[in-house]
């Protein structure tokens, strides 16, 4: 079990102590609040899903999406966006041709590729999909770590309330 050593009230260590610990909670995981939906082929940041990051750390990140698409041909790509650095992330796709099918992307740069073709069913209320990804960031320039999305081909897409992006910081 981990102990946690807390300085005592007053003290010079207190407030640096504090924000220490908000710091590390806030980044701790991020969960959208409400379905968010797209049916555009453009880039966007999904709403509540970015981070603040600072020149110089290193984040390492594990992002978990539930979706629906409202057409079998058309699907997810989701993709991240940063200030400055180097990123890699691995993206599975789950559910493009059938509920146990999974297409897996390395992503190297800002934005992803090719993503989900489609859907095996489209939005019948039954029928979710998930993405999970995993990757680093090495930050160069001080800003805003953003997972982006966009839909594919066709249709709408929407992840649903309670996607998660969980971030750890050295």
């Amino acid at each position: 079990m981990t102990s946690i050593t807390v300085p005592g009230a007053g003290s010079d260590a207190d407030a640096s102590w504090a924000e220490a610990v908000a710091d590390a909670l806030n980044l701790a995981g991020i969960i959208t609040s409400a379905d968010v939906n797209t049916s555009s082929a453009s880039w966007a940041d999904l709403t509540g899903l970015t981070f603040p990051c600072d020149s110089g750390k290193n984040y390492s990140f594990e992002l978990v999406l539930t979706y629906e698409s409202s057409s079998t041909s058309g699907g997810p790509v989701v993709g991240f966006n940063h200030p400055g650095g180097d990123c890699r992330m691995l993206v599975d796709y789950q559910g493009e041709t059938s509920a146990t099918t999974t297409t897996t992307e390395a992503q190297t740069g800002t934005d992803g590729t090719g993503g989900s073709g489609g859907v095996a069913t489209a939005n019948t209320g039954g029928a979710v999909y998930f993405i999970r990804a995993v990757g680093r960031y090495q930050c160069t320039s001080s800003g805003t770590f953003a997972i982006r999305m966009k839909r594919n081909t066709a249709g709408t897409v929407t992840f649903h309330k309670g996607c998660h992006l969980r971030v750890v910081s050295d």
